[in-house]
């Protein structure tokens, strides 16, 4: 089954290690597993599914994170922040 909403993480990794990154400078490939694990722990594969992305914007503002459709847009968030982005996200979609 297709879920109808799809959470993008920027994964962004940068060669050049003098400019930041989502990938690399903030560790989103972490904070990307923190979220699929929080959708499953809520049951809501069924409805929503994470996946890396490309970059999706200014890295020194990041990490970045877009819910679509919705266009919802999280940035400079920390893994403390993940579970109230996903509150967010529940209220959203269902």
């Amino acid at each position: 089954m297709k879920p109808d909403n799809i959470l993008f993480i920027c994964a962004n990794e940068r060669s050049n290690v003098e400019r930041e990154s989502c990938g690399v400078t903030h560790k989103s490939f972490l904070l990307s597993r923190v979220f699929k694990d929080e959708c499953k722990r809520r049951g809501l594969q069924i409805r929503l599914r994470v996946t890396s992305s490309g970059c999706l914007g200014p890295c020194n503002e990041g990490p970045h994170a877009v819910l679509m459709p919705n266009n919802l847009w999280f940035q400079g968030f920390t893994e403390d922040d993940c579970s109230a982005i996903m509150d967010t996200i529940e209220k959203n979609i269902l």
